[in-house]
């Protein structure tokens, strides 16, 4: 597409998700090895905000409210999953940097680790990696009867990622 399109026609862009990866780092060194989890049905990253602040005074022009741009922050990347309690990227158990293997997300939720993730998109080739330091701050599972029982979580960002996307 091309990147000035004010008064163009052009043919519509975009990427279907299917196959992106929720990838956990193994924690082995320069470069880290990922590993990606497993069963992740999909993922919606967190609210990119920005703080309004007020500057209004009892002289604002216009008797209209002032306002300022603050703080930006990151919401909590939300997945959902199939509840699988024995694989390796989910369970309560450590990872190894020998095999490598990446710590379950219980694990990392239970010793509120902060780790090193990354979602790799599949919108080419090869595809954007989204990668981001954060915690697991939620490992719910879901309903347990008779059907699949599925997962959620939510992995907070500890700082800003988004300079890294293109």
């Amino acid at each position: 597409m091309p990147d000035l399109i004010t008064d163009q026609f052009y043919a519509s862009e975009g990427f279907h998700g299917y196959g992106t990866q929720l990838l956990i780092g193994c924690n082995d060194g320069s470069p880290e090895t990922f590993q990606a989890a497993a069963f992740i049905w999909s993922l919606t990253p967190g609210a990119m905000e920005t703080a309004v602040l007020e500057r209004t005074h009892l002289r604002s022009p216009g008797a209209h409210r002032e306002k300022a741009l603050g703080m930006r922050d990151s919401g909590a990347f939300s997945g959902l999953g199939r509840w699988v309690p024995t694989h390796t990227t989910q369970r309560n158990q450590a990872g190894s940097t020998v095999t490598p293997l990446a710590p379950g997300l219980i694990y990392l939720w239970r010793n509120r680790l902060e780790w090193n993730f990354g979602i790799l998109l599949t919108d080419g080739s090869p595809g954007t990696l989204w990668s981001f330091r954060g915690g697991v701050t939620k490992f719910q599972p879901g309903q347990i009867g008779d059907a699949i029982c599925d997962f959620t979580f939510d992995i907070t960002p500890l700082q800003d990622s988004t300079a890294l996307l293109p």
